[in-house]
């Protein structure tokens, strides 16, 4: 199977996915509740939370997780591929003092500790604050990485590639990566209001 590394350079190229290394962050806030029903006009439907926004980004990444590991089992030259741009990114990454996997484990291991329910208020608050700076360090890795030429066009080839795999896999998937990128959209000017009130 590919690394999580190969998953989010797919993502990212086509909707920015919310979850650094292919992991789904910690659910910081209570999960929403239960779906409710569609109304007839979109303007009297409230707006959706950050958690409920959150909750239906990671649901629709396990999907695309699943399309996509389902096309990389059908499709031996697209696994090949996905295993070189794994070792090609690693490579870069290393060669430019950032160790993937080390973060990779590390958000693992705060994740757990996270989700232990064995941490005081404080604990768990500082946990958090550690795992989005391991977050910050693996997105600072890759944009850094891909600033590499032939990293770009590898990693652009890949996309193209599983894309179409996955497409055929399941029709849906780009209704799936463009919601995600509109969630992702919609996350983002929810911080950039939040910080004009402050």
């Amino acid at each position: 199977m590919p690394s999580t590394m190969t998953r989010t350079l797919m993502y990212s190229a086509f909707a920015a996915l919310l979850f650094a290394g292919g992991m789904a962050a910690p659910a910081f806030a209570q999960p929403a509740g239960e779906d409710k029903p569609v109304s007839k006009h979109a303007s009297e439907q409230p707006a959706a939370s950050p958690a409920e926004l959150g909750a239906e980004a990671r649901k629709i990444a396990l999907q695309l997780n699943a399309i996509e590991r389902k096309a990389l089992k059908e499709d031996a030259d697209l696994h090949a591929k996905s295993l070189h741009l794994s070792k090609h990114m690693a490579e870069v990454l290393k060669s430019k003092g950032f160790f993937p996997e080390a973060d990779r484990l590390e958000l693992m291991a705060l994740k757990k500790s996270i989700d232990s329910g064995k941490l005081s208020k404080d604990e768990r608050k500082a946990k958090i604050h550690e795992f989005r700076g391991v977050q910050a360090r693996i997105l600072k890795g890759r944009q850094v990485a891909m600033q590499d030429k032939d990293l770009q066009k590898e990693s652009r080839e890949y996309g193209q590639a599983t894309m179409l795999a996955m497409q055929k896999q399941d029709p849906q998937t780009r209704v799936l990566l463009q919601r995600l990128a509109s969630i992702r959209q919609q996350l983002t000017e929810m911080h950039r209001q939040q910080q004009a009130k402050h």
